[in-house]
This record gives structure tokens, sequence and C-alpha cells, in this order.
């Protein structure tokens, strides 16, 4: 996994099915891999957010509580001391990784031609 991040590969983890969204379960209780691209990828396959504590306590505050699972990645990048530019490369990478997914697409490249076919852009 900690070679797949940088990459954004999603749909690669995604096709396997009930079985990756198991181990991935896993891997989040037990922190082996980065945790914003597990949470990345249990969010791409539709799986509801599991809160830990740092989450739930960040959620729990009536200030907070109207934020989206989205949002709430960045008081976490926060507190993790994350520079507004990290904060920003990682949410757009994580807008991105998405679209591929949605789009089934594996990088750039294939999402433009992708966009292209479909013509959802006026050139």
């Amino acid at each position: 996994m900690v070679l797949a991040e940088p990459e954004g590969y999603i749909r690669l983890f995604l096709d396997e099915g009930t079985p990756i969204v198991a181990l991935l379960r896993q891997d989040q209780r037990h922190k082996l891999a980065p945790a914003g691209y597990v949470a990345t990828l249990l969010e791409a396959s539709g799986e509801p957010m599991e809160m830990t504590l740092h989450s739930s306590s960040l959620r729990s505050s009536p200030l907070l509580e109207s934020l989206t699972v989205h949002e709430c990645e960045v008081p976490r990048l926060l507190v993790n001391g994350a520079s507004n530019r990290e904060i920003a490369d990682r949410l757009v990478k994580k807008h991105v990784f998405n679209i591929y997914s949605k789009l089934n697409v594996q990088g750039r490249t294939q999402a433009i031609a992708k966009v292209r076919t479909l013509t959802i852009l006026v050139y």
C-alpha cells in the first residue's frame, strides 16, 4: 500500500471486492498502512467510515458536527502538523483519484481520453 498511495491506485483495490474491504478494515484497526489512503479506499468502496477515538472526538464537538467526512480530514491534518500545501495536495489528489475511479480509468491520460469520448467538457 505504501507504494500504491503515491500513484493513487484505487480501482486496483476496489476490483477485489469484499475481501479487500475486510483487509482494509483490519489495516485501519492496526494502522499498518497510511491512514488517509486506507480511508480513501474505504470511502471509494462505499463503506461507512469507522470512527476512531480521534475522529469521533472531532465529530462530537458542536462546532464541527456539520463537517462532512472530507472536511473532517482538514482538522486531522492540521493536528498532525501538515502545512497548507500538504493539505491542499492531499485533498486535491483525493478528488482526482475519486474522479478516476468513477470514470473507471487508471490515470490522467486515460481520464482525458474518457472525458473526450463522453463529451463531458465543452472545448
